[in-house]
């Protein structure tokens, strides 16, 4: 992340990350991470529902959620709400190093999107996991 805040810089934005739509978002960026380390951003995407965002590593890394540390079928498309990022990293080109494949202006609170929840994102159908998507320590 680029962009350095505050507490309280975080805290004046919390009103405008909290009122996202709640019915009807869409996506503001499309991410793919090619190798560990590398971030690129696409104009488009595809799903695979075996291996994931096309051009993504997901199904080749390491995953902690699973005995063997395969791919955990929960966590192929990881999205944010774009208008969280925006307020931590600032302008869309400082997005894709927070590792989510889609930045969508929708209310991704559990509350709203509980797991079995099914989006819609363009021809393809996502539903929400029951495994929470927690920020990585890139966060920090």
């Amino acid at each position: 992340m680029s962009k350095p805040t505050t507490l309280a810089a975080l805290e004046a934005g919390l009103a405008e990350v909290l009122a996202a739509p709640a019915e009807a978002g869409h996506v503001e960026l499309v991410t793919c991470r090619p190798a560990a380390g590398t971030r690129r951003v696409l104009a488009s995407a595809r799903f695979d529902p075996v291996t994931g965002v096309e051009g993504d590593s997901w199904a080749t890394r390491f995953c902690r959620h699973t005995p063997d540390g395969s791919p955990h079928p929960g966590q192929q498309v990881a999205l944010m709400n774009a208008r969280m990022i925006r307020l931590v990293a600032g302008a869309p080109e400082h997005w894709a190093p927070a590792g989510d494949q889609l930045f969508v202006d929708f209310d991704l609170r559990p509350t709203n999107a509980p797991p079995g929840t099914r989006l819609a994102v363009g021809e393809a159908v996502l539903e929400v996991s029951e495994l929470p998507h927690r920020p990585c320590v890139k966060f920090r």
